[in-house]
């Protein structure tokens, strides 16, 4: 300290400042001990308030000698080259501490023993105090050497305060080491340990440590499944090894890696072609392969990887086209060197970027016939050998045949015109680097162009798709004409759904794609289904049906509900429904079962994964026909039913569309289903930047459609879906989670007339353009191509998706919102007790002016709906306000996104979440008759098909199809997704969904279904029916109500009763043909749609003279331009043109 200064205050300041000014300024020294795990001279100190004075050494670690520049608390950080920064504060009352790297806790005792260079501590702490007979198992982890026999641990022990039993450990030999080791110089890199009494373990699974990179000083838990490296059990850090898959070789001079900026003093790529590269844990050195020298480079945006712009960027060597062939079917692994060329960091290398780059290929893949040969051909730029395996039609080997790779990646064989004869199954051998096992791996897979298959997709099949034999009769004559997309509407249907119910389908087609035959007489659910055509349905749907993994395919294997419960139940101590209902057939057991408690579901757990049901959300192979609707898996037969399926279709009328999953397949790495991961690992599915881990945010193993080739593989398929199979539209699941550029190519090569459209949700690690210009709602603008409406959805049904609970009883415009309030308030808010939704004290009904704006906000949101979702379109908001459609908000983001409204796919239900019928019977109010509940379905129904854009519909909901308030019913089985075309029949409250998807709403649904027992009757099915055809009617009867353009939405379109002054409960739509527009219909000068969404009736003046009466509804009563519009219904007006004015 300076002392003139302190003098200098003892002069001017009173005696009472004094101390405190030298205090202030008063130095001191303190000693900090620091365990550290890896090499010394890797580590420094720094100090924001001191400095440091000396750095020695000693068992223990560090010793840092400090200065405080004062006396306040001396706050430090130390720090490894590796990046690693640990930030302490030292107390000011103390002199000396002790740090552990694993740590950021300061400890002012030192630990009772400190081990030598020859010895290693090993703490073992019981927080009930119980250390009697506890012992230590050891072995050598790395050659398998037992240290100790189990019977025998280690037990040369003492107890310490507060740590517990501890082990002092020395090299063997060593009396207290049971097993007799040989003689150690020096501990294991690797070693394992297990303190255990008797059977007893102080954890269930095996402990690792390094003790020649972790300080031999060790701290074990009872329950802590890892080792700690300090006395408050914070676990050991890992040492330096191959980890993630953390870099990316974006082209061909590039490698992106997300290495801290201050991390390296050398760069280098390895690679390695038998997969022979490690880190030696006693040198920290990097073993096996060549290396490749990376060179750091500034930081640059890369507009194909957005996700990867904060990644460090390396420049590589310049390397030779026949290198880079070999290199990238090696082991890769980017390493981070220090000065010393010891491993700082070093990770596996993904490479979906230099691929497309180098090895891209438009070559046609799979099989050709080229010149009446057949070729086979596989992209697989990774693999080292490619051998065709040839099998005849009992899969025994007929031979095999090696492939040749051109300088794209593509292996091919040439086969004789046999082949097409004899139709020869096959698969590929391929030996090749994985990344998930880390090794060179030799298996068999399918090919993922596959044509056809066997029986569960274990192999391939040789067939030509033109053949005579797989062409139903008169397939090459289909000739559809031309439709313009507003004129599609789409009824959603399940293959097995459609027909497996259906008493009038002979027992054999049940459940299959004949069941789609024309032929007279019709089966119930054809006869519906023209029904509908003729009412002006276009479309048919049908959920996946492309070759998926979870149905066997093996019938005489399945067990369905007309199976007898017996053969599910083992021999030895049979589940107890067994032995109660020996004999019985599922059907009779479900049906006398109790349906209010979880009965239902314990005997469909039986069947689940066992039965032919499953939505199909899971495929292997994109291009081939599902083998679980074929009556013969085992080959070809599911292409020619396929077909008979599209001809029974159009053969009344109906396009057909297939609901596609390229968003994700079933199984990837090395597991049994997958395909893709095996032929090119790592390159077809999406994988986190940083672990490597395949992203699963669909569901399951997300696909990378942003990937050049996995790109090629989606329009590849969707081509021959279109040209083979005579494909209309395609819905893709979870559109959002493919690239705006994938879609948008898929239309051109596809043509105006293949219609596409799918869920354009926006979540997961494409959420937001992460990985480029995803396929959302918004995004999709101009394209031409649909996206589902969320926001008219729930503007009708109320609530979200995604409700649980009590929030289920939240109410839109089709269930009473405002104007028929439920027990429970309509809209919900917090208690404050709460927020579990399965807890009904955690919600009550929002206030009533919250219901009046929810209310106003919804209409709002519905109108726009209604008016085909255009983003330009001239809006009256609920503040009276004029504005565009897409300055409405939902939730933050526009209502509006469309520019035309064929980009809108507007629905109610789909297969997806609860059926219209069942979410109405939550929100209703309780007691509402059997009347209002199927007039609610009416009014829903009105909104979707009266709405400009394209109107979709589940099967079954026209018949007011329930599935006892199942969620997700996606592998419930038979018994919950049954639909009856006779309507003499319901699901509803058939039992109680299962508990994993609806256990927390299970209180309300007993609630509803005591007063809701019984389901809708036979008359009111078929009158509902009635009324959806008649809705259809109305649709195609007019132009009007098929707007083509934005721009005559935007001048035909009017909206009446809006602004904060609207009378509740009506929705007053307007469609123009007047005179100063272009002529749409001759016949009509405007329509008036009044939509009454309370119980109540309401009286409506027409806003002026010569409307009428449409014959939609001509016994409303309508005088002097008023009109009287029912309870929960519809009136629909029209002005006639009274001249020519054109």
């Amino acid at each position: 300290m300076n002392r003139t200064k302190c003098l200098y205050f003892l002069v001017i300041l009173p005696i009472f400042l004094l101390f405190s000014a030298c205090e202030t300024k008063k130095s001191y020294r303190v000693t900090l001990h620091f365990h550290n795990h890896f090499p010394a001279d890797q580590w420094q100190v720094s100090s924001i308030n001191g400095s440091v004075e000396s750095t020695g050494s000693d068992d223990f670690g560090y010793i840092f000698k400090l200065k405080a520049s004062n006396k306040k608390d001396l706050t430090i950080e130390v720090r490894n080259q590796n990046g690693k920064t640990l930030q302490y504060i030292l107390p000011s009352n103390q002199r000396e501490f002790w740090t552990y790297e694993a740590s950021n806790t300061v400890f002012e005792l030192a630990p009772p023993v400190i081990p030598s260079k020859n010895q290693m501590v090993v703490f073992y702490n019981d927080p009930d105090g119980d250390y009697t007979d506890w012992g230590l198992h050891l072995w050598d982890q790395n050659t398998g050497t037992n240290w100790t026999n189990w019977q025998e641990p280690f037990t040369q022990n003492s107890t310490a305060p507060e740590l517990g039993l501890q082990f002092t450990l020395d090299l063997p030999p060593n009396d207290g080491y049971s097993a007799a080791p040989p003689a150690y110089e020096a501990f294991p890199t690797k070693m394992g340990l297990v303190v255990h009494r008797g059977a007893e373990k102080s954890t269930e699974n095996d402990l690792v440590v390094y003790p020649q990179l972790q300080g031999r000083l060790y701290f074990i838990k009872k329950g802590q499944p890892v080792v700690a490296c300090s006395p408050d059990f914070q676990p050991c850090p890992n040492p330096p090894t191959i980890t993630d898959a953390a870099a990316h070789w974006t082209d061909r001079e590039t490698i992106r890696w997300n290495l801290p900026v201050n991390v390296g003093s050398s760069f280098e790529l390895r690679y390695s072609p038998s997969s022979n590269i490690t880190v030696d844990f006693s040198s920290l050195e990097v073993k096996g392969g060549e290396a490749i020298a990376l060179e750091p480079m500034s930081l640059s945006a890369d507009s194909k990887f957005p996700h990867l712009n904060d990644f460090r960027t390396f420049k590589l060597s310049a390397i030779t086209d026949e290198s880079l062939k070999q290199i990238v079917k090696s082991q890769l692994v980017a390493v981070a060197l220090d000065s010393k060329q010891r491993v700082l960091s070093a990770t596996q290398v993904q490479m979906p970027g230099l691929l497309d780059q180098e090895f891209s290929s438009q070559k046609t893949l799979g099989l050709s016939i080229d010149k009446g040969s057949p070729v086979l051909r596989l992209w697989a730029p990774t693999a080292q050998t490619v051998e065709l395996m040839l099998y005849n039609q009992d899969k025994s080997l007929l031979g095999t045949q090696v492939m040749t790779e051109a300088a794209d990646g593509v292996w091919s064989a040439t086969g004789n015109t046999q082949w097409l004869v004899d139709r020869p199954f096959y698969r590929y051998r391929i030996q090749t680097y994985h990344y998930f096992s880390d090794q060179i791996e030799t298996y068999e897979v399918i090919d993922p162009y596959s044509l056809s298959l066997s029986t569960n997709s274990k192999y391939s099949q040789i067939v030509d798709l033109n053949a005579a034999d797989l062409k139903p009769q008169g397939w090459d004559k289909i000739k559809k004409p031309g439709i313009h997309p507003s004129d599609i509407s789409v009824y959603e249907v399940h293959i097995r759904d459609f027909s497996i119910a259906d008493l009038s389908v002979a027992p054999e087609q049940r459940g299959l794609y004949t069941a789609f035959d024309a032929t007279a007489p019709l089966s119930d659910g054809m006869s519906h289904l023209k029904g509908l055509a003729d009412a002006g349905l276009s479309h048919v749907q049908v959920l996946p049906a492309a070759d998926f993994a979870t149905v066997n395919e093996k019938r005489s294997e399945q067990v369905n509900l007309d199976d007898p419960i017996d053969k599910v139940c083992g021999p030895e101590n049979p589940p107890k429904l067994c032995v109660d209902n020996a004999g019985k057939t599922f059907r009779e057991v479900f049906a006398a079962a109790s349906k209010s408690n979880g009965d239902i579901q314990e005997l469909n757990a039986l069947l689940r994964n066992r039965d032919g049901f499953n939505w199909g959300y899971d495929p292997m192979v994109f291009g081939a026909p599902e083998g679980s609707y074929s009556s013969d898996p085992d080959g070809p037969q599911r292409i020619l039913e396929f077909r008979r399926m599209v001809k029974g279709l159009w053969d009344l009328g109906l396009r057909f569309s297939l609901d596609v999953v390229y968003n994700h397949t079933n199984a990837s790495k090395l597991f049994e289903n997958s395909v893709l991961d095996k032929t090119v690992p790592g390159y077809y599915h999406r994988r986190d930047p940083i672990s490597g881990k395949v992203a699963n945010s669909s569901c399951c193993e997300n696909t990378a459609t942003e990937h050049i080739m996995m790109e090629k593989l989606m329009i590849d398929t969707l081509e021959q879906w279109a040209d083979q199979y005579k494909v209309d539209a395609f819905r893709f699941d979870l559109m959002g989670h493919h690239m705006k550029s994938n879609l948008v190519k898929a239309r051109e090569i596809l043509g105006d007339q293949v219609y596409l459209y799918g869920e354009g949700w926006n979540f997961g690690e494409v959420a937001n353009n992460q990985r480029g210009t995803n396929a959302t709602q918004l995004n999709m603008f101009e394209t031409g191509i649909g996206s589902f409406n969320d926001r008219m959805r729930d503007a009708i049904r109320g609530g979200g998706a995604f409700d649980c609970g009590y929030l289920l009883v939240q109410q839109g415009l089709g269930n009473g919102l405002l104007v028929d309030t439920n027990e429970w308030g309509g809209l919900q808010e917090s208690t404050g007790l709460g927020t579990d939704c399965s807890i009904a004290d955690h919600w009550q009904g929002a206030p009533q002016e919250q219901q009046v704006i929810g209310y106003q906000d919804l209409a709002d949101r519905l109108r726009v709906g209604l008016a085909g979702s255009i983003r330009s379109f001239p809006i009256v908001d609920r503040y009276g306000q004029e504005k565009r459609a897409d300055e409405v908000s939902y939730f933050g983001v526009p209502t509006a996104y469309t520019a035309d409204p064929f980009e809108t796919i507007n629905y109610i239900s789909k297969h997806d979440n609860q059926t219209l019928w069942d979410i109405n019977q939550l929100k209703l109010p309780l007691g509402a008759s059997s009347e209002e509940r199927v007039a609610a379905q009416k009014i829903g129904f009105s909104f979707n098909l009266l709405a400009q854009g394209i109107p979709f519909f589940q099967l079954g909901s026209d018949l007011l199809r329930s599935k006892s308030l199942n969620r997700d019913s996606f592998d419930s089985g038979d018994w919950f997704n049954k639909v009856d075309y006779t309507g003499a029949t319901t699901v509803w409250n058939k039992g109680l969904p299962r508990a994993d998807k609806d256990g927390q709403n299970w209180e309300l649904f007993r609630k509803v279904l005591d007063d809701v027992p019984e389901g809708p009757s036979q008359e009111q099915v078929l009158e509902m029916a009635a009324y959806v055809r008649k809705l259809l009617a109305l649709r195609y009867e007019s132009p009007l109500f098929r707007l083509r353009t934005g721009e005559d939405v935007n001048q035909r379109v009017r909206f009446s009763n809006t602004g904060p002054q609207q009378t509740p409960g009506l929705i007053a739509m307007s469609i123009l043909d007047s005179c100063a527009l272009a002529d749409l219909d001759s016949n009509v000068e405007e329509f008036l749609i009044l939509f009454n969404v309370g119980s109540e009736g309401q009286d409506v003046a027409m806003p002026s003279g010569g409307f009428s009466l449409h014959s939609f509804n001509p016994d409303l009563s309508f005088t002097n331009q008023r009109v009287t519009v029912p309870g929960r219904s519809i009136a629909v007006m029209v002005k006639k043109q009274q001249s020519d004015c054109r």
